[in-house]
């Protein structure tokens, strides 16, 4: 094989993630920006990760697209009839809805997906292999904490030092929480009760 000849095989498989919240329609409903709720029968959604939209499928009619103006926020329901509520915070994004971890009188908890298109890369010259044989849809979660008595909104990451920061006025109630916790990860299940618990 002459030097610095590189063989790039083009088996693919198949893509992993999605740019969709969900792999396929869903049930659900949205509140409008008068604050009224829009429940209609026979409506399914799913959640455009990349360009922020709503969609809406009519049953047995084509997939359109909601007026982002239109939609202060919406809620989805899994199979399992779990809720994921979504939700207009200009101040966090002007384009996207961000996920509602935690509502509360006190804190409200959200996370802004970025989701993002890698392509496949793998590479095989004969000697060594690299990259992906897949091309795959990446999400990327910020997390956003809002104090509802000052409407003070902080950035934090999953982690309990940045945690312990923005709760820092309530840092002995965070204790006590973590303390219940101690071997859980910080996903977004830990945190919707974590913020559950600190606006008890």
């Amino acid at each position: 094989m002459a030097q610095g000849y590189v063989i790039t095989r083009k088996i693919k498989e198949p893509t992993r993630g999605s740019r969709y919240f969900f792999s396929g329609f869903a049930r659900g409903f949205i509140i409008n920006a008068k604050g009224e709720l829009v429940k209609k029968p026979g409506y399914f959604y799913d959640y455009d990760k990349i360009n922020g939209q709503l969609l809406l499928k009519p049953y047995g009619q084509p997939i359109v697209a909601a007026s982002k103006t239109d939609v202060q926020s919406f809620t989805l329901y899994d199979r399992q009839q779990n809720a994921f509520v979504f939700e207009r915070v200009p101040a966090i994004d002007t384009q996207k809805y961000v996920q509602v971890l935690s509502l509360g009188l006190k804190y409200k908890l959200y996370k802004l997906i970025n989701t993002h298109f890698v392509s496949a890369n793998y590479r095989d010259d004969g000697i060594d292999k690299e990259g992906n044989k897949y091309d795959e849809f990446v999400d990327e979660g910020t997390y956003y904490l809002l104090n509802v008595e000052n409407n003070q909104l902080q950035k934090f990451s999953p982690k309990i030092k940045s945690l312990k920061t923005v709760f820092e006025k309530d840092g002995d109630k965070l204790d006590k929480f973590i303390a219940l916790h101690p071997s859980d990860n910080i996903s977004d299940v830990y945190l919707a009760s974590l913020g559950e618990f600190m606006n008890n």
